[in-house]
């Protein structure tokens, strides 16, 4: 039975028809998600961003301590795709508590570090990214 499905899996229409299955896959979610989009403006994860930003425009840093907190509280398993956002904003959580200190040496090393950890393949690293750009004067 392995071996028919070894076979069968290594036939070219099995996978020109896996990848128009998956090319299909992804633009039906990529419209859903901005169809989505129209509705609901921002995702939570570019929610807590902002949030973040306004705790930190405001100096509460207990604030952001404990936004901290709640993301560890309610990070998913490593394999889920919401990981890595979670991750993310712990980690510019923890850069906007560090800078704080800095002499202009450690934040220009501290914000090349967190600019280098950034996926930039979702909203929330191109967020921190940009944010970051135009607020080098932490």
């Amino acid at each position: 039975m392995l071996n028919w499905l070894d076979t069968l899996n290594a036939k070219p229409w099995v996978r020109t028809s896996e990848r128009h299955l998956r090319e299909a896959h992804e633009t039906v979610a990529l419209k859903l998600k901005r169809f989505k989009r129209i509705f609901i403006q921002k995702g939570e994860m570019m929610k807590t961003f902002d949030h973040i930003n306004r705790l930190h425009d405001s100096k509460n840093y207990k604030g952001i301590q404990r936004v901290m907190r709640m993301l560890y509280r309610d990070m998913p398993p490593h394999w889920m795709p919401r990981y890595h956002k979670y991750k993310e904003l712990i980690r510019y959580c923890q850069f906007l508590e560090d800078i704080r200190f800095a002499n202009a040496v450690e934040r220009a090393n501290l914000i090349e570090d967190l600019r280098n950890s950034l996926d930039m393949g979702h909203e929330v690293g191109v967020s921190i990214y940009e944010h970051t750009l135009s607020k080098c004067r932490y």
